[in-house]
């Protein structure tokens, strides 16, 4: 599936996962009724019971069919499941894109020092490094060769 596709999918996913959830219980819900009369007389039904503690109210008995919910649920867990998968995999993609990208500044970032470095020695003049004791060494031709190549093979592998 594209990613467009599922960028598509997703809320309309989700808001049939919500509307699923929401109603599979719903029975629950209207099976019980409360029923008072307030101060003018008037009768009230409800599926909360009167606000005012004390206030008399009497529980009404519902009868209500219950489809068949194994079917429901069933679907239920299966488009849960899809819509897991679905995150987990979107999740998964951003974050071998951010991977990607920080792998990408430091490749240039490398790249940049590689051909500083090669340029700095292709100019010529006398190099050196610290000997074990922290003395300056000076590099002899060869050395300076050495260098070089590594400098080139780090442009190569850096500088794609």
């Amino acid at each position: 599936m594209k990613m467009a596709d599922m960028t598509t999918q997703f809320p309309k996913l989700f808001l049939l996962c919500v509307a699923l959830t929401l109603a599979a219980p719903a029975h629950l819900w209207a099976a019980k009724v409360y029923k008072w009369t307030d101060a003018n007389g008037q009768v009230h039904f409800s599926q909360f019971p009167p606000e005012e503690m004390g206030k008399p109210s009497e529980t009404v008995n519902i009868k209500t069919t219950q489809g068949n919910t194994d079917s429901g649920a069933q679907e239920l867990n299966a488009l849960r499941d899809k819509l897991k998968q679905d995150i987990d995999a979107r999740n998964q993609r951003k974050e071998e894109a951010e991977q990607k990208k920080q792998q990408e500044a430091a490749d240039a970032e490398n790249c940049k020092r590689a051909q500083q470095r090669l340029a700095l020695l292709q100019q010529g003049g006398r190099f050196y490094g610290m000997d074990e004791k922290g003395e300056r060494e000076y590099y002899d031709a060869a050395r300076l060769a050495s260098e070089t190549k590594q400098a080139k093979a780090a442009v190569a592998t850096y500088c794609k």
